[in-house]
């Protein structure tokens, strides 16, 4: 589709960018508040006068009350630095209007402790005017919104903002080109559906490639990963201006890794969703809505009693059940301790390394109800206290099966647990591990392998992250030659040991190869079968091999010796550490660690990729 444009860790930033798109009001003083009243009493006046006298305007006079009595705690992020830089981006580079506008979109990323301009301050009546007639316009315009109802229309269409951009006309600025909707009301499959409209809006590569997300990077304190974001706020500005019911839902934190996850939804006439990002293997506990009108009924409870600003935006929505299967929770109040307790109560889930609440409910008396959870994921329940979490209960999971969970520790009966990773594998990694697997391992006292020996054939066991192989063959070896019948192979390392049980230091023959022997489990070598070159490693002198170590290619999250960790469990009172110990092999164990409880191996000396595990004897260790 064309358009056509006359004018337009990892945790901490992403909850950042959750709390400053929520657009929460910010009491200044009495007086202010006054004033905005003010304000508003005149914009109310004019608009409902400019609507109130020809039968014809009756549902844009609607249309302007849902506006204006929505209007108070929306706001538009001043900061002027980030919006220079993208003026002279736009100016210099000649990217196209939906690209600027999406970066300013993305100033709502840098709104903490920049200047704030309330839209209750700044909303003109000839401003909201023009907005509201231009979406009347393109609701009579575009057949896929004709079965569109009023709600839907008011709260996915007719808002004059998308997060906490700066104010312009972007109803004039961005429009579809004359010949693009041509081709779309030709098309009887798409013309009435909204959800196949934005498909092909979105497949088409006529409607703009986002070239504006290459510069991204390159705004102050933007890193890489944070692309969902641009494109969230440059899709809901296309759809949107394309006629098609939208909004951005997010993941505030993920329950099984670190980050969250934020995109474009687009709400179809049957109040089915059309695209969603859902991964399976990233468990989201909580989805929500941005919304125009004010939905969060916690929202009022900032006045009272601390709330994050992320589950205490007005605008927010909870639409998990939309995605996932949930379950309603109940918890009892037993661990709330200190003077007047707290009226909320909040559910947890860990990311990057500490407990987030994502979700939050009231307290009566001695329970708390949570709704819409999340199956499959383990929850803290949690409250503020001086503004500092404090669990109430102990962690469970929600499963579809048996409801909740608990994760309580039992010093009654201890056992001993073997770790081999802090994070959990993946099919990725066993690709890399099957590419070693079959790999032939030989042997000779001289480079010309004249009389070589077979050491070991590569094998995986169940579970193995690695292949750890005795050698049992009597002899001396200086050189080793691994041959692989795969056409890619990826090894990071590979380790001699000798008689003595002592690792022997080793080079490759080729320096091609130096990686397999540097003791960085991050780096690896691609054998290639076809290159002609041969890998083979120099151990410098004659050496009885007992055992040879080879590690695939891997995420650098399994247990590598010499790695300090330290293992926690969780009671009553938060993490307990059952020790530091530093790893002598490919696995670190310790004795009498409390059974039934919720674990943590945090590595000491690198890495931030760690998640919580479960023990069982019948499914060992489970990570969430």
């Amino acid at each position: 589709m064309e358009y056509r444009q006359s004018a337009h860790s990892v945790i901490d930033r992403f909850m950042k960018i959750v709390c400053l798109f929520s657009g929460l009001a910010v009491i200044v003083c009495t007086g202010c508040n006054r004033e905005k009243e003010r304000n508003l009493e005149i914009l109310e006046k004019a608009v409902y006068e400019h609507y109130g006298h020809k039968a014809e305007d009756s549902l844009k006079l609607v249309a302007a009350k849902f506006l204006i009595e929505n209007m108070p705690g929306h706001f538009s992020v001043r900061d002027e630095d980030y919006l220079g830089q993208v003026a002279s981006i736009a100016q210099t580079k000649g990217i196209s209007y939906p690209d600027k506008k999406a970066l300013e979109m993305f100033a709502s990323y840098y709104g903490e402790g920049a200047e704030r301009l309330s839209d209750a301050d700044a909303v003109s009546p000839d401003f909201l005017i023009r907005h509201i007639d231009r979406a009347f316009e393109q609701r009579a315009k575009f057949p896929w919104l004709r079965d569109i109802d009023d709600e839907t229309f008011f709260e996915y269409l007719l808002s004059y903002r998308f997060l906490n951009e700066p104010l312009d006309y972007w109803r004039d600025s961005l429009t579809i080109a004359p010949q693009a909707f041509s081709d779309m009301i030709s098309c009887d499959n798409l013309k009435y559906d909204p959800a196949a409209v934005a498909s092909h809006v979105y497949t088409d590569r006529e409607s703009g490639d986002m070239g504006g997300y290459a510069y991204v990077r390159h705004l102050p304190g933007v890193t890489a990963d944070k692309g969902c974001y641009f494109f969230a706020a440059a899709n809901l500005l296309r759809y949107r201006a394309s006629g098609i019911p939208s909004a951005i839902d997010f993941i505030p934190a993920y329950a099984n890794r670190n980050g969250g996850h934020c995109w474009v939804s687009v709400i179809s006439s049957d109040g089915r969703f059309g695209k969603s990002e859902i991964d399976p293997g990233r468990r989201a506990p909580k989805i929500y809505r941005y919304m125009y009108s004010r939905t969060n009924r916690y929202a009022d409870y900032r006045m009272r009693e601390y709330l994050s600003e992320m589950l205490g935006n007005p605008f927010i929505k909870d639409v998990t059940d939309c995605y996932l299967n949930t379950r309603d929770v109940t918890v009892p109040v037993s661990g709330m301790s200190g003077g007047k307790l707290p009226n909320l109560c909040f559910l947890a889930v860990f990311n990057a390394g500490q407990w987030i609440p994502v979700a939050v409910a009231e307290r009566k008396m001695k329970r708390a109800t949570f709704d819409r959870m999340a199956v499959g994921n383990v929850y803290l329940p949690v409250y503020y206290w001086r503004r500092e979490l404090k669990a109430f209960n102990y962690p469970f999971i929600v499963n579809e099966r048996d409801g909740m969970v608990y994760l309580i520790p039992d010093h009654s009966r201890t056992r001993k647990i073997r770790i081999s990773r802090k994070y959990p594998y993946n099919e990725k990694l066993n690709g890399y591990c099957k590419s070693l697997e079959g790999m032939e391992i030989w042997g000779s006292d001289e480079r010309s392998f004249d009389r070589a020996r077979r050491l070991c054939v590569l094998k995986k066991g169940s579970g193995d992250v690695i292949f750890d192989n005795s050698v049992s063959l009597s002899g001396k070896f200086r050189y080793l030659k691994l041959l692989s019948r795969k056409p890619v192979a990826d090894l990071s390392e590979i380790v001699v040991y000798d008689e003595k049980g002592h690792a022997v230091g080793c080079v490759p023959t080729d320096s091609c190869f130096k990686k397999s022997t540097d003791r960085d489990p991050l780096t690896y070598v691609r054998y290639v079968r076809d290159n002609k070159k041969e890998m083979v490693i120099d151990l410098k002198s004659l050496v009885g091999i007992t055992r040879i170590v080879c590690v695939p290619r891997n995420d650098g999250n399994s247990v590598f010796p010499g790695s300090v960790y330290e293992l926690f469990y969780y009671g009553m009172d938060g993490w307990e550490s059952l020790g530091i110990k530093r790893a002598e092999d490919y696995n670190v164990e310790y004795e009498d660690v409390p059974a039934g409880a919720l674990y943590w191996l945090k590595c000491l000396t690198g890495g931030v990729e760690e998640r919580i595990f479960t023990f069982t004897d019948k499914d060992g260790i489970r990570f969430f």
